[in-house]
């Protein structure tokens, strides 16, 4: 997500919070959350809720 040690990737992080969200992990739950606002924002949508989980960084995230 941050790109310490590699390049920033928000693709990935965002696969990697929803599994571990998707597993009980309230922490990565809300780290998808602003991960997907972020990606929003860079990329010039509006952070509408259809904005947030229409493929902001590739594909479709569940519903936060």
């Amino acid at each position: 997500e941050k790109g310490i040690g590699c390049e920033v990737d928000l693709e990935e992080a965002s696969m990697w919070f929803e599994r571990a969200a998707a597993n009980g992990c309230r922490t990565s739950h809300e780290r998808l959350q602003r991960l997907l606002a972020r990606a929003c924002l860079e990329s010039g949508l509006e952070s509408s809720y259809n904005g947030l989980f229409l493929g902001a960084v590739g594909h479709c995230a569940p519903a936060a």
